[in-house]
């Protein structure tokens, strides 16, 4: 993923863009990536809707009907966190443009962003990605997802696809 990193870090530099868009099946390495990407620089803040989903004991449990709610409250901290002048990457599958476009919203209009796709080769790899996550995604949900997943389309996207 070190490439990667690279690749993201060069984009980000020579563009100017501040919001990363991770994409990618549960499981992908997304979060992962999140962390590495974000110790490059302590402006960078991670934005997921999994964060809302934590219990008061600090446990993740996936509440369906707790999802729109989650993924209002990860809008309004990538929000608040580009407004401070923050670098924002945002931490969900993102499969659809429908699924990022409050994000881009939220910049003004000549603003690039990065959309990391995190790829799956396959509805097989797809499913291996899926049950190492630590969330615990039923397979079913996993290949909706990969499904689902279609190209942000967006003049002002850097979009990268992590290497195989």
């Amino acid at each position: 993923m070190q490439n990667l990193e690279e690749n993201v870090v060069l984009c980000a530099r020579t563009t100017g863009a501040r919001l990363v868009l991770l994409q990618g099946v549960q499981g992908s390495g997304k979060s992962t990536f999140a962390k590495q990407l974000s110790n490059r620089n302590a402006k960078c803040v991670i934005v997921s809707a999994d964060d809302f989903m934590v219990d008061q004991y600090g446990t993740y449990k996936f509440e369906p009907t707790k999802l729109t709610e989650c993924h209002q409250k990860c809008q309004t901290r990538a929000a608040d966190s580009l407004k401070e002048g923050s670098y924002v990457i945002v931490d969900n599958c993102n499969a659809r443009n429908e699924h990022v476009q409050p994000y881009i919203d939220m910049l003004n209009s000549t603003e690039r962003f990065i959309v990391v796709y995190m790829k799956a080769e396959s509805e097989e790899q797809a499913l291996a990605f899926g049950r190492r996550s630590v969330h615990k995604i039923p397979d079913f949900a996993v290949l909706n997802t990969q499904r689902s997943i279609e190209r942000i389309s967006n003049p002002r996207a850097c979009y990268i696809t992590m290497p195989k």
